[in-house]
């Protein structure tokens, strides 16, 4: 990881790198909302897939009677 400037927001580019882009995912969705990643875009559409597997297990579903907010593109129906 290198840290960058600080911008006008309080906020801090970092550029991060991994083994691969899944692990290097899953290791920054680990960190919830205190980053933000702007790019590349796999790397963003894998967080937003990890997001939904997450969802789709904790969040509220038909089995409790409620609708989930999960978008299907976002469900592993591997399961």
């Amino acid at each position: 990881m290198r840290i960058g400037r600080e911008l006008a927001d309080g906020r801090v580019e970092i550029e991060a790198d991994g083994p691969s882009l899944d692990v290097l995912a899953r290791q920054l969705a680990g960190l919830g909302s205190q980053v933000e990643v702007l790019g590349p875009p796999e790397a963003r559409k894998r967080l937003a897939y990890l997001a939904g597997e997450l969802a789709s297990l904790y969040w509220p579903s038909a089995e409790t009677g409620e609708e989930s907010a999960v978008p299907d593109e976002c469900v592993d129906r591997r399961r």
